[in-house]
């Protein structure tokens, strides 16, 4: 293949694999690349059939009607390679909510909880006897016991 057809292809490889995507957050537009996104392929913004269905070819953009503040940490995420930080601003349900959307997954739930302080309780193996097991639960669930 002659030189000039190795650099059309690898512009191709470049162009297809940086191009820019526009999203809008209910108005506020970021810009990022495709590569960064794609760097979590299981997620709605890394996969490009999922994203595809909020795309407004109108505007050449994809556009969420969802909370903006919540997005710079959402974007953040791709582009750090995932860790997830909440922004002052915005109340842990609602952000919780934002990455249940963009399906950012299980484990990076699991990593922004334990971030912000909440532990995962270990499971405590009950006792194996009828009754000692009655005991431990009335005592560790008082209020099941209401006469």
């Amino acid at each position: 293949s002659s030189p000039s057809s190795s650099a059309a292809s690898s512009l191709l490889h470049y162009s297809v694999y940086s191009e820019r995507v526009v999203i809008n957050v209910s108005g506020l537009r970021f810009e990022t690349r495709s590569q960064t996104l794609e760097h979590f392929p299981d997620t709605l913004l890394g996969d490009p059939a999922r994203r595809m269905r909020h795309f407004d070819p109108l505007r050449n953009e994809y556009f969420f009607d969802r909370n903006r503040p919540s997005f710079d940490a959402i974007l953040y995420y791709y582009q750090s390679g995932g860790r997830l930080k909440r922004p002052a601003n915005v109340p842990f349900d609602i952000f919780c909510e934002e990455v249940k959307f963009y399906e950012l997954g299980d484990e990076a739930v699991l990593r922004f909880r334990e971030e912000e302080g909440f532990v995962k309780e270990q499971d405590k193996p009950l006792p194996r006897d009828h009754f000692k097991r009655q005991i431990w639960l009335l005592f560790e669930y008082p209020e099941s016991s209401s006469p």
